[in-house]
């Protein structure tokens, strides 16, 4: 299992900015192990909270200074990140045994997902 959540915010013209903070003590998550794993995934979690209250920080000093163009860029990126928060609590609020359940759905033991009735059948 692979975990990297990055955010840059620079200027035109500072691209160093995003090469001066990739080095920052990664290490693959595969290697680690329970108490190790988890202090690594609170630590990248901090880091990305970090990341973003320097972007809320920077919005409130300079807000107006940003033209319409920027902002459309900048709400797109926080969509991706909202995205991406979504997928990372769908991974924490429990890991899904597929070989165990797909086992008891063909055994009948759950019934099938519910369609959303857009198919034809339906009508």
């Amino acid at each position: 299992m692979e975990l990297e959540v990055r955010l840059a915010v620079r200027k035109d013209g500072d691209p160093a900015t995003v090469e001066e903070r990739e080095n920052v003590g990664w290490w693959p998550i595969a290697s680690l192990v329970d108490d190790e794993l988890l202090a690594k995934l609170r630590w990248l979690l901090t880091q990305a909270s970090g990341t973003i209250a320097d972007v809320a920080n920077q919005l409130e000093n300079g807000a107006a200074e940003i033209g319409d163009g920027a902002r459309a860029q900048l709400m797109d990126d926080v969509f991706v990140v909202d995205a991406e928060l979504e997928v990372v609590k769908a991974l924490i609020a429990g890991p899904v045994d597929w070989d165990s359940d797909l086992k008891r759905l063909l055994d009948g033991e759950i019934p099938p997902p519910d369609t959303d009735g857009d198919s034809e059948d339906d009508e």
